[in-house]
């Protein structure tokens, strides 16, 4: 996002993570300024957004995220399998979580969800990552998230060493489409 000092509706939606309704709301109690265009639409001030979700998602209770990912339908059921071997360690650890988890190649990014992770690890809603294997997220690039999870104080948990055979599966077929 380039630097701007005011944001439309949906990018201020977009960056705290929440629906339009929620910022009109905040806007109409004073919590953050707004003004209107010349043709009334609701224009935010980014500053005044970031201090005040700032301060509210400092008041929040963190989680741990669990995140799962196969490439394929056909998949579907070595998800739900992740997805209960992730709940399982969270459940012995007395860890609260929520599960995020899609159907994508790692290839090209999933840009829906890759935007989520991004906005639940900068708005400082979790306390860490959990995944299966380090491919789990992306098949070239986990670094990035890792860095930045890493930079914002987030655990990354990963259950398996090295990769997981879906990582061998998933390049063979993306070496096949080169």
């Amino acid at each position: 996002m380039e630097n701007k000092e005011w944001l439309k509706l949906k990018e201020a939606a977009a960056i705290a993570g929440v629906s339009r309704d929620t910022i009109r709301r905040w806007a109409d109690a004073g919590r953050i300024k707004s003004k209107r265009t010349e043709g009334e639409h609701r224009l935010i001030h980014f500053d005044s957004l970031k201090k005040y979700s700032h301060q509210k998602n400092s008041t929040k209770k963190k989680y741990a995220l669990i995140y799962a990912r196969v490439f394929e339908t056909e998949q579907k059921k070595e998800l739900e399998a992740q997805i209960e071997r992730l709940e399982n360690y969270c459940a012995v650890k007395g860890w609260n979580y929520k599960v995020m988890s899609h159907i994508s190649s790692g290839i090209p990014y999933d840009t829906k969800n890759l935007n989520k992770l991004l906005n639940l690890i900068l708005s400082g809603s979790i306390s860490k990552l959990i995944l299966n294997y380090k491919d789990s997220l992306f098949l070239f690039g986990s670094e990035i998230i890792f860095e930045l999870c890493k930079i914002n104080n987030i655990e990354v948990v990963i259950l398996s060493d090295g990769n997981s055979s879906l990582y061998e599966q998933e390049m063979k077929k993306v070496i096949k489409h080169i």
